[in-house]
């Protein structure tokens, strides 16, 4: 049975980590793909609509509470299954809901 794994990053360092990637670094690809998630164990739950993701393509990332003074804020980071082997819910417009 999926579970929903919704691991915390500063922001600071998950913003560096996509701006990379999205220069395509490998290295922080890499990280949002696999090393940010190798303490858990898949299938996880897609974060809209429960669905099985085997692999973590994309995600969705929300602000946790609000940083006391002083502190970074924490992103909370979610699995968003988007491909024909995941979700396939209106949530992403892909299809009939599960």
């Amino acid at each position: 049975m999926p579970e929903l794994v919704i691991p915390n990053v500063p922001q600071d360092v998950l913003s560096r980590m996509r701006r990379l990637a999205n220069k395509g670094d490998e290295e922080a690809q890499r990280w949002l793909k696999i090393e940010l998630w190798k303490d858990y164990t898949p299938p996880f739950a897609c974060f809209l609509c429960d669905g099985e993701v085997h692999e973590v393509n994309a995600t969705l990332s929300l602000p946790d509470k609000k940083p006391r003074k002083g502190e970074n804020q924490q992103m909370m980071i979610a699995p968003f299954a988007m491909s024909m082997m995941g979700c396939r819910c209106s949530c992403v417009g892909s299809g009939s809901s599960n």
